[in-house]
C-alpha cells in the first residue's frame, strides 16, 4: 500500500529506543500518511464494510501506532489505539465520506431528492444529524469589492497615547461577543444605548462578534443618521478581517457586509480595533452586556444563527470518538 510505503520511509529517523518523539511521529502519521487514504473516502467507504479490508486497514495504523509508543506486539491495536486518541481507520474513513457528503450539499453540488447509492446510503447517527441537518453558515465564496466602510486596526501603541477626542458631528459605538457555559450572548454599547441577546449554546465567539456589529449597524439603521462619522469598536481581529476581505463565506459576515453598506451609503463608517481588557470603559460596557446576553435564554429553538463550520468538524470529530468507543466497548470482555 502506498501508505504504508510512505510511513516505511520514516523508519530511517525512529527505532524501538530512540528516534523522534511520539507526538512528532504521531504528527507525521495523521497530517502525512492518512490523508493518503481518507482522499476519495466519499467514494470507496463501501469497501471498509469487507473484514478483509478492516484486516489491512488494521494492520497498517498497528505499525504506526507502535512506533509511536514502543509497545509490546504482544498489546491490541484497539488498546493502543485508545491510549492514543487515534480512531480506527475505517471509523476515520466513513466519518471523512460524511464530511465529503455535508461539503457537497453545503456547495449545492449534491442532489438530495435523488434516493441514495450504496456510497452515499450511510447509517444515521441521532446526535451527528441534528447537526449537520441544521443551516450551516458557511457557503461558496462571493466576492464584495464596493464597501462603504473602513476597517482600521490600530497597534497597542496607538491606544495607549489615547484616542483623538470625538466631535460633535461623531457616533462612537462599542461591539463585544462572550461565550460561557450557559451560552453565547452579543453586546452593544453607546453612551445612549445598552443592547443585549442571548444567542444560544451553539453559536461560536466570533458570530457573537460579528452579530454585535450587526446589532449596532441595524440600530443606527432605525434613527436613518446622515453626514455622520460613525465609529464601530470592537475588540475582534478575526471579525473585522473578515469584514475587510473582499471574500467572503459565511452568511453572517455577509449580512454584516450588507447592513454596514447601507449604513456607509450616507454616512461615514469606520470599525476599529480595540484592545480588550485593558480597561477602555466602552469596551468594558460591551462586554458586561455581552456576558448579560449569554445567560440570556433567546426565544426559538437552536440555531439562532446559522452552524459555523467549526461547530460542524467538532461534531464530526465527537462522532467519531463515540463510534470508537461503542466499537470497542464490544470488542473487550471484562473478567472480573
Amino acid at each position: 500500500m502506498k501508505a504504508l510505503r510512505v510511513f516505511g520511509m520514516c523508519r530511517t529517523a525512529y527505532g524501538k529506543t530512540w528516534g523522534l518523539k511520539p507526538k512528532i511521529m504521531k504528527w507525521i502519521y495523521l497530517m502525512m500518511v492518512r490523508p493518503i487514504l481518507l482522499y476519495g473516502s466519499i467514494v470507496w467507504w463501501p469497501r471498509t464494510k469487507l473484514k478483509t479490508c478492516r484486516v489491512a486497514l488494521s494492520k497498517l495504523q498497528r505499525v504506526a501506532c507502535m512506533a509511536m509508543t514502543g509497545a509490546f506486539r504482544t498489546t491490541p491495536t484497539a488498546a493502543v489505539e485508545i491510549i492514543l486518541g487515534i480512531p480506527p481507520l475505517h471509523i476515520a474513513i466513513e466519518t471523512e465520506a460524511r464530511k465529503a457528503l455535508h461539503r457537497l450539499a453545503i456547495a449545492g453540488l449534491w442532489d438530495e431528492t435523488r434516493p441514495p447509492s450504496k456510497h452515499t446510503n450511510l447509517a444515521s447517527h441521532k446526535d451527528l444529524d441534528l447537526i449537520t441537518n441544521m443551516g450551516c453558515d458557511k457557503i461558496p465564496p462571493r466576492f464584495v469589492f464596493d464597501k462603504k466602510f473602513r476597517v482600521s486596526i490600530p497597534s497597542r501603541d496607538d491606544w495607549k497615547r489615547g484616542p483623538k477626542p470625538p466631535d460633535e458631528n461623531t457616533l462612537i459605538w462599542y461591539t463585544d461577543g462572550s461565550k460561557m457555559e450557559s451560552g453565547t450572548g452579543a453586546g452593544v454599547y453607546s453612551k445612549d444605548t445598552k443592547l443585549s441577546e442571548g444567542m444560544g449554546k451553539l453559536a461560536t465567539v466570533f458570530q457573537a462578534e460579528t452579530y454585535a456589529i450587526i446589532m449596532c449597524a441595524l440600530k443606527n439603521l432605525e434613527t436613518a443618521p446622515k453626514k455622520r462619522n460613525i465609529y464601530i469598536l470592537s475588540d475582534s481581529q478575526a471579525a473585522l478581517k473578515a469584514l475587510a476581505s473582499v471574500s467572503i463565506e459565511s452568511k453572517l459576515v455577509l449580512n454584516a457586509t450588507h447592513a454596514l453598506n447601507r449604513l456607509g451609503k450616507f454616512n461615514k463608517v469606520t470599525l476599529m480595533w480595540v484592545p480588550g481588557h485593558t480597561g477602555v470603559e466602552g469596551n468594558e460596557m460591551a462586554d458586561s452586556l455581552a456576558r448579560k446576553g449569554s445567560e440570556t435564554t433567546p426565544i426559538g429553538p437552536e440555531p439562532f444563527v446559522p452552524i459555523s463550520k467549526s461547530t460542524i468538524h467538532t461534531a464530526f470529530r465527537k462522532y467519531a470518538v463515540t463510534y470508537s468507543r461503542e466499537r470497542t466497548s464490544k470488542a473487550f470482555v471484562v473478567y472480573l
